[in-house]
């Protein structure tokens, strides 16, 4: 891979995961895309921004924060641009939607539908009140037929996403799920939807449907993912417990 001696190692692994799904995909000129939580959308963040500008796919983009919902509007023309947050059915209409501050400046990138959902300990948050809806009726809007990948990533609420979404109807060919593995219930989820973890990359699970082509896969990084799921995470947990001064991480698995 040609990675640029200029940036930072993040910035390496990130545009390394981006070649590693555009060669998973075979680098095919035709897909559609459907990413939750865009965030920044042309940032090196951006899991659909690299197969829009540099292989002509096409997509949506639901972004709650009614501020990087505009961005996405001004800078990607190109895609379908729903300002919403995607929830369960019992959830829809309008929530909150909970923006860590840091010195009064809003650090977009942690905004969740609940305070410090996804392992975090921020104490002050900004507040807005958000359109809630599932992903199925943001599907069935823009009328989307086959999904190539489906990207999540929502700080920690990623569950309430996939209960709005009929897999069986849409069966992504890819699902790329961002999860710390404190908890494993989006991995039982999706694993009693017949998909199976097949890789990970940076803080993203790749998830394929059972019988689909599967990415390489070393041994060792077999050995990281299975030990990270199954004997690392009690560790995760203590942590997490320490840190919020809860309980909470041991209530579910």
């Amino acid at each position: 891979m040609n990675l640029d001696e200029n940036v930072s190692d993040d910035i390496r692994w990130e545009r390394a995961e981006k070649e590693l799904i555009r060669s998973y995909f075979d680098n095919k000129k035709s897909g559609f895309f459907v990413e939750i939580g865009a965030n920044e959308p042309l940032s090196e963040n951006s899991q659909s921004w690299h197969l829009e500008s540099q292989i002509g796919w096409k997509g949506i983009l639901v972004e709650p924060n009614p501020r990087l919902a505009e961005k996405a509007r001004i800078s990607r023309p190109g895609s379908l641009i729903f300002e919403s947050a995607c929830v369960s059915p019992a959830n829809e209409g309008v929530i909150n939607l909970y923006i860590p501050l840091v010195n009064d400046d809003e650090v977009t990138g942690h905004a969740a539908i609940r305070k410090n959902i996804d392992d975090f300990s921020y104490q002050n948050h900004k507040v807005v009140n958000v359109k809630a809806r599932t992903l199925n009726s943001i599907l069935e809007e823009a009328a989307v037929g086959t999904i190539d990948i489906l990207t999540i990533d929502v700080e920690g609420a990623e569950l309430e996403v996939l209960r709005g979404l009929d897999i069986e109807k849409y069966k992504p060919g890819l699902i790329l799920l961002e999860d710390k593995h404190v908890y494993l219930d989006k991995h039982r989820y999706l694993k009693k939807h017949d998909y199976q973890l097949v890789k990970r990359t940076t803080l993203n699970c790749w998830y394929v449907p059972k019988g689909a082509k599967v990415p390489y896969q070393s041994l060792s990084e077999k050995i990281r993912l299975w030990k990270r799921m199954y004997l690392s995470i009690w560790l995760k947990k203590i942590k997490h417990a320490m840190r919020s001064k809860s309980i909470e991480p041991f209530s579910k698995f």
